[in-house]
């Protein structure tokens, strides 16, 4: 099964959102989870919630830096583009770069982002969330050149372990000692050049699929829950790498241009209700950060199928005639509970 047919087959089980606030008394209202397999509307895990970094520009004092707009690689005969130049200091909203700028709406808000420190040779992005939640992929935006190498990594327990998902290098040998595209060790994780480039200097993408495209797999059984449940993600940059253009205008190697800039950090991925609900409300544990959003995507499922549990795991009371199971997500089937 492609990727976008288990997202097909998980959006057609996604009612539109619903106000958050607990089931009236009563039977429940009539759901898209009626007699099929139901799952919430899918978002981005990253907005509405922290992400931290080790460093950010301008956090003592202003700090010039230097960036290229260069989206494309110039032909032979075309010219780079010359550097532009700024400043950045976080204690003046108009050139404060911080993380959140990398989880806001990038349909409202195209042109914000977060930048690191100059200088600095590596840095740690990290999202912490309160609860368990199904990641399908990633999308960073840079803002800077991509990474010569990065790393993406999640913990399913709170960050006490942590497992690679990804290697990304421009040469995967020379970094990581890995040929490119072979599976490592029990993880399975794979390294490519694909998102490696220094062009473009300028909205370069990296991208993260969970689940091969090329698998058949049951999106609430226990292989996809494994490969997909998360409750932290990390991004380890590595290595930067220069704008291939800084190299050909004179003068420009000594421009401040040695730093990581991102615009989006994307976090696709929904609620983990294992097939049973069509909606979710805020977790325990849930802190609303700064950034006011109307998409947030909460982690405590309203459940349906006679199930019970923040993640619909069990079946409710005096509904316990046969044992609990997740919903069947390839053929819909709910595996309702049933009654004594």
């Amino acid at each position: 099964m492609r990727l976008w047919t288990l997202l097909v087959i998980i959006r057609m089980c996604t009612s539109s959102p619903l106000s958050e606030t607990s089931m009236p008394k009563g039977s429940p209202p009539e759901s898209r989870c009626a007699g099929r397999a139901c799952n919430p509307r899918m978002g981005n895990l990253a907005q509405g919630r922290v992400l931290s970094t080790q460093s950010v520009c301008g956090s003592n004092s202003s700090e010039p830096f230097c960036f290229y707009k260069q989206t494309v690689e110039p032909r032979i005969r075309e010219s780079c583009s010359a550097a532009q130049c700024s400043k950045c200091n976080s204690a003046i909203p108009s050139q404060a770069h911080p993380p959140s700028a990398m989880s806001d709406s990038s349909f409202r808000y195209p042109d914000t982002w977060w930048q690191s420190a100059e200088g600095v040779k590596e840095e740690t992005l990290q999202l912490d969330l309160e609860t368990e939640f199904l990641f399908t992929h990633l999308i960073l935006v840079f803002r800077s050149p991509r990474p010569a190498a990065m790393m993406l990594e999640r913990s399913q327990d709170h960050g006490h372990t942590w497992k690679t998902l990804g290697y990304f290098a421009r040469d995967c040998e020379d970094v990581f000692g890995l040929a490119e595209g072979s599976p490592v060790g029990e993880s399975g994780a794979t390294c490519t050049s694909k998102y490696s480039g220094a062009f473009p200097c300028a909205r370069g993408e990296v991208i993260y699929r969970a689940l091969s495209p090329w698998h058949s797999v049951d999106p609430y059984g226990p292989a996809a829950q494994d490969q997909l449940m998360i409750t932290n993600l990390r991004v380890r940059l590595l290595q930067r790498q220069l704008c291939p253009c800084q190299n050909k205008h004179p003068g420009a190697a000594v421009l401040p241009t040695d730093h990581y800039a991102i615009y989006d950090f994307i976090v696709k991925g929904s609620c983990l209700c294992n097939g049973h609900a069509d909606q979710c409300v805020p977790a325990s544990g849930f802190q609303h950060s700064q950034q006011k959003t109307n998409n947030m995507v909460h982690g405590k499922c309203v459940c349906r199928h006679n199930t019970a549990g923040d993640h619909c795991e069990r079946c409710a009371p005096l509904y316990n005639d046969q044992p609990w199971q997740a919903a069947n997500g390839i053929i819909g089937t709910p595996h309702v509970c049933q009654s004594e």
